[in-house]
């Protein structure tokens, strides 16, 4: 018999409610609004990138302006970004 992961946290534990249940959790988790993300990728997006495994051009240009980023990683896509149009 298989079992569902519901969650998995690192903090306190505290009691949450979820799908009518009620669960220990190691923490609450509040979601972000996307808008405040300012881009439409997701996550994996932004690793497929780091890890170079896109090459959407588009994608790492608009990561090279977000200020989420820190002037290293925003430099770094910029780079990416530069290096990619080079190899066309």
């Amino acid at each position: 018999m298989r079992a569902a992961v519901v969650s998995l946290n690192v903090a306190f534990p505290s009691k949450q409610r979820y799908e009518g249940r009620e669960l220990l959790t190691g923490g609450a988790k509040r979601a972000v609004e996307r808008a405040m993300l300012r881009f439409e990728n997701s996550v994996a997006d932004v690793n497929d990138v780091i890890y170079e495994r896109s090459k959407e051009v588009g994608l790492i240009e608009r990561l090279s302006t977000l200020p989420e980023f820190a002037a290293g990683g925003r430099a770094l896509f910029a780079r990416r970004a530069a290096n990619l149009r080079r190899e066309k």
